[in-house]
């Protein structure tokens, strides 16, 4: 096996990873930010508030597109063993 082909591999299974990491982040950073400006402007400074949304957001997030999110590192997955009699 060539080293190019291992790199590319890693940097493949990197990029899945962090696409699979990235939304849901992302989606509770919005959330986060949301409340924290509702926070302020209604003067509630509670700590749990925060957590709880974005805990609901990031299990809402792998509900609705929990399959679309993993079915990338699933491929690379599957096609990185089919291949594995090649090294």
């Amino acid at each position: 096996m060539r080293e190019s082909d291992m790199t590319s591999y890693f940097v493949g299974f990197l990029t899945d990873a962090a696409y699979l990491a990235g939304v849901p982040l992302l989606v509770a950073t919005f959330a986060a930010l949301v409340i924290s400006v509702l926070q302020a402007m209604t003067q509630v400074q509670d700590q749990n508030l925060s957590q709880t949304v974005k805990i609901v957001a990031i299990v809402l997030v792998f509900v609705i597109a929990g399959t679309s999110l993993v079915q990338p590192l699933v491929l690379r997955t599957e096609r990185t063993f089919s291949q594995l009699h090649m090294f």
